[in-house]
């Protein structure tokens, strides 16, 4: 397998997260990041708007 220029996730490389996981569970109920969110992640596009 070859490798990608830069992509070094899962190494020494990258530093870890300032805050837990839980913590980032905390703050996406603070703003109300939720299931529909994730889901529809933000506004559809001018083109693709109307179709459906």
């Amino acid at each position: 397998m070859s490798e990608i220029a830069g992509y070094t996730y899962g190494t020494v490389a990258v530093a870890p997260s300032p805050i837990s996981l839980d913590e980032l569970e905390k703050l996406k109920a603070t703003v109300l990041f939720g299931e529909e969110t994730d889901a529809h992640p933000g506004p559809l596009p001018l083109w693709e708007r109307g179709r459906g």
